[in-house]
């Protein structure tokens, strides 16, 4: 079966927002996932191994904003995210890929198109900040900023940390699963 235009845009937003972010060399130097654990296995409930629902209430506070000429925007929180997948690295950055709820989405959707994001791009910036701390920055491409726009983005975002030990923690909080 044939991926969605919706699921194959949403990919695509997720590899531009690790670009923007300034890794852009992919994952390991053998063109998979650093994270060998059981991906792609099926787990019990059903969900692929590599990406799992949230499990009871995230131990993190999780906010992305919006930063443009009209100030901050409020995009999601932890509370909207839906899925987790592994720690995976990018580039030279290990990153958190997550999924919002169909709320979440909406509500991210809403803002871009009230804010004039597609209209702008390269004015605004989205930051996400873990525990009120800024862990990282980027900018918005004109094609990820229209496809929010129009409804075409399936709710996917790559969070990226400085350091594994960090993106793990943060990973195991949004699980619910504390940071053993």
């Amino acid at each position: 079966m044939q991926p969605s235009r919706r699921r194959t845009l949403g990919a695509l937003a997720c590899t531009a927002l690790a670009g923007l972010a300034g890794c852009t060399s992919g994952f390991g130097s053998d063109g998979t996932s650093t994270d060998d654990s059981s991906a792609g296995k099926p787990s019990t409930d059903g969900t692929p191994s590599d990406e799992q629902p949230t499990g009871g209430t995230p131990a993190v506070d999780l906010e992305a904003s919006l930063h443009g000429p009209d100030g901050t925007r409020h995009l999601f929180d932890e509370r909207d995210v839906e899925t987790v997948g592994p720690v995976e690295r990018t580039g030279s950055s290990p990153g958190v890929p997550v999924t919002l709820t169909d709320g979440g989405t909406s509500s991210v959707g809403e803002t871009v198109r009230t804010a004039g994001v597609a209209d702008d791009p390269d004015a605004c910036e989205i930051a996400i900040a873990v525990d009120g701390e800024e862990e990282n920055r980027f900018g918005i491409t004109g094609g990820l900023a229209e496809a929010i726009a129009e409804g075409e983005w399936e709710g996917e975002f790559l969070l990226l940390f400085e350091d594994r030990e960090r993106a793990t923690k943060v990973r195991q909080a949004l699980l619910g699963t504390g940071t053993e």
